[in-house]
């Protein structure tokens, strides 16, 4: 039992201990996120901050080169963080100075959104012979002025386009029941209103520098520098997933596609063949003393033999009939109904470009036995 009371002193010398800690008049820290959710001290004040959109919020800096060389330019982005300082206790809570910081997306030693690496904020500041005092449920809001986070001095300066992400806020200040008393006699309580400069509130058109750029990328497209366009392609996707996220679909809308490249089409002229007035494709190959040709179906083929170069020659049928074993020969095969017919009549000629042949063909059976029936057969060998 002894024991018992002892823990219950322990416990109500140690809650009256923190209770005179928060009516002190000392530094406190708020860390918070700047989506408007709230971070809540136990003195009683809840501070939050919304990044809010601005006009005309990203800057061009062009950058020193030499001559001759190609441009080089860096976008930094602007932002606005709106604060809310709210007593949600139910006593009085004094406030005697603040200060407010953005954490630095990424600084100078590659650290991304480090606690210990922030820039401060320009907000109203309470006078100095002033302290004020919110009452519970009361507020105060206001915002900062522009800035952007070129003094966080990241090695890569396509990070100056990041939005705020994290605050803090240090506030000194104390809860108090009743009337306060400042601890330094110079200050006096007092009314104060922060001043708010609105700021210019952006319209649903792309940013200036973003539709410049497009401008320049689309630029190139019509000049046929693909390859420059490309790499500004990129620049302008990867600012605007970090600056304006929701406006992606929009850009890659306005970016002009690469021009089609012209490809040379060249008609491929094919080999022609025609039996008894029927048409048909065919491919030919030409050799020294000999030529094919054989239509796309492979319904027909036409073979001549013991050719001469270029020039004109007569046909007959002397290679087949009278044992003329360096005569000129003709030959057409109908592979569907599988008849020969060899030529008796008409006339070849060879060029570089190709050979024509136009000549009269009968059955081979039937020239042998004398008689027959006379089909016209043409074609056009084409020699590469």
């Amino acid at each position: 039992m002894i024991r018992l009371w002892m823990l219950l002193c322990f416990y109500f010398i140690s809650l009256s201990c923190f209770s005179q800690r928060e009516n002190l008049i000392i530094l406190r820290y708020w860390n918070g996120t700047t989506d408007g959710n709230g971070v809540t001290n136990p003195v009683g004040l809840q501070v939050s901050a919304i990044n809010v959109p601005i006009a005309n919020a990203l800057i061009r800096v062009d950058e020193a080169t030499l001559s001759g060389e190609e441009p080089k330019f860096y976008f930094k982005k602007k932002f606005v963080l709106f604060f809310t300082i709210q007593n949600v206790s139910s006593q009085d809570v004094a406030i005697y100075d603040w200060a407010f910081k953005a954490v630095c997306p990424v600084d100078i030693m590659g650290r991304k959104f480090d606690a210990n690496s922030m820039i401060p904020l320009v907000t109203p500041y309470i006078p100095s012979s002033i302290y004020i005092v919110l009452k519970p449920g009361e507020k105060k809001q206001f915002y900062s002025a522009e800035t952007d986070f070129f003094w966080c001095l990241p090695k890569d300066k396509d990070d100056l386009v990041n939005d705020p992400k994290y605050f803090q806020a240090l506030i000194t200040c104390g809860s108090i029941a009743g009337s306060a008393t400042s601890s330094n006699n110079s200050q006096k309580l007092g009314s104060f209103q922060p001043t708010n400069t609105i700021p210019q509130k952006p319209d649903n058109e792309l940013d200036p520098q973003i539709e410049r750029i497009i401008k320049e990328h689309n630029d190139l497209i019509q000049k046929n520098e693909n390859d420059k366009a490309e790499i500004l392609k990129n620049r302008i996707l990867m600012i605007t997933n970090s600056a304006y996220p929701s406006q992606v679909k929009l850009v890659e809308s306005k970016l002009s596609k690469p021009l089609p490249v012209a490809i040379e089409t060249h008609q491929v002229e094919r080999g022609t063949l025609s039996f008894n007035g029927s048409n048909m494709v065919a491919d030919g190959d030409c050799m020294e003393g000999t030529a094919t040709l054989v239509s796309d179906d492979e319904s027909a083929i036409l073979v001549l033999n013991n050719l001469g170069s270029n020039g004109s020659y007569s046909v007959n049928s002397n290679f087949y009939t009278n044992g003329c074993t360096d005569c000129l020969a003709v030959q057409f095969q109908d592979i569907t109904s599988s008849k020969i017919y060899i030529a008796v009549s008409g006339t070849v000629n060879r060029s570089e470009q190709g050979i024509t042949i136009n000549v009269i063909v009968k059955e081979l059976m039937s020239v042998v036995d004398g008689g027959g029936t006379s089909y016209r057969v043409t074609g056009n060998i084409l020699c590469e």
